[in-house]
């Protein structure tokens, strides 16, 4: 006698099986987030899935322990046909994307920074380097991965205006006298700004004790910029074209990274999260000229990506609706040639704009 039908339809190749990292109301993890709260002690009891806003703010996360091998003992690295195989491969693919800050990084294209999706990720990797006791001392992979977070971290407190959660002081930097290494140099201005953004976007940005820090950090840049050669900082050529840029020339892409964003600190404590001084308003102008003039030169898309973020207020605070329109074409091409969300900055730019002429109509 036949069986009746029934009404649950069985699972073609059985029941699937959960992953060693599965949460709870997922079948598989999404996020760094995910993994660790799976994993790790503690984070099971959180009673959402996703991490709270606060915890992105007020993390405290332990400081990483010292390395164990010294800073200038690099591993043993073995060299087979696979991995040499490989290497050539991801040199002609993977390589094209790399960020030269650092010789060895790359980075994630995220299409939504501030998405709930990146604050899990970032949260998770933020949690990984500290497990792996990570920092700025680290060698070989652990040094690139590190310097890599660093960007990740930093273009997420630009775009939603908040503090960095790991703290700058406790990366265990160790600049040296006379290393005077393109990758090296840009890393300290990564330090540089890390530590401005968590002045700026928090408690003491207003009050005077933060008026002294923001002079103090603009004479560190100054410092910075005196152990630089020349030829660091890039070489102007060309004529200034009818916007008043002018191209700059950069013997590497760490070069370039690195005077980009000492521009954009600049900028950033002279008028974020708002103007510090009037007699500040034709430094910032100069700044902002000068990111414009990097962002028209030979602009290497490993640079492109991360700098739209600093790009951003170049275009927020530069004069005239031209400048600013160039700085928004050349945002709008990093989403339509690399794939990279910039729509909603150059909007909020637009927006910006738009309500700046309307005030001065009316004032009139």
């Amino acid at each position: 006698m036949p069986k009746p039908n029934s009404s649950k339809r069985k699972r073609r190749g059985g029941s699937r099986r959960k992953t060693a990292y599965s949460v709870p109301g997922s079948e598989e993890p999404t996020s760094t987030w995910d993994i660790f709260r799976s994993r790790i002690s503690g984070f099971e009891l959180l009673p959402d899935e996703s991490p709270p806003d606060d915890m992105l703010t007020y993390l405290h996360l332990r400081s990483p322990r010292a390395p164990t091998l010294p800073p200038t003992k690099q591993p043993p690295v073995t060299l087979t046909a696979e991995t040499s195989f490989l290497l050539q491969t991801y040199l002609r693919t993977v390589a094209t994307w790399m960020d030269l800050m650092d010789h060895s990084n790359t980075y994630e294209i995220m299409c939504s920074i501030a998405s709930e999706h990146h604050k899990r990720h970032l949260l998770g990797q933020i949690m990984l380097v500290n497990y792996q006791s990570i920092d700025a001392r680290s060698s070989g992979i652990d040094g690139a991965n590190f310097w890599l977070h660093v960007r990740h971290e930093i273009g997420f407190a630009l775009t939603t205006e908040r503090p960095m959660v790991m703290d700058p002081m406790a990366w265990h930097v160790d600049w040296k006298e006379g290393d005077v290494r393109e990758d090296v140099q840009g890393n300290h201005v990564l330090w540089i700004l890390a530590r401005v953004l968590n002045l700026i976007y928090g408690p003491e940005s207003e009050t005077a004790t933060g008026r002294q820090k923001r002079e103090g950090f603009l004479q560190e840049l100054e410092d910075w910029r005196k152990r630089q050669l020349d030829s660091f900082i890039g070489i102007p050529y060309g004529e200034e074209d009818s916007d008043g840029f002018r191209r700059v020339f950069f013997t590497v892409t760490a070069a370039a990274a690195g005077t980009f964003w000492y521009h954009v600190t600049h900028i950033l404590l002279y008028t974020e999260p708002s103007l510090q001084n009037a007699a500040y308003r034709p430094f910032i102008q100069d700044q902002a000229k000068r990111i414009g003039d990097i962002a028209i030169s030979e602009f290497p898309d490993s640079l492109r990506v991360f700098a739209s973020h600093g790009l951003y207020y170049a275009a927020k605070h530069i004069s005239g609706i031209g400048r600013k329109a160039r700085i928004w074409s050349i945002m709008n091409a990093v989403e339509s040639e690399l794939g990279y969300c910039t729509k909603p900055m150059v909007k909020r730019l637009q927006e910006l704009a738009e309500s700046g002429a309307s005030s001065a109509f009316h004032a009139q």
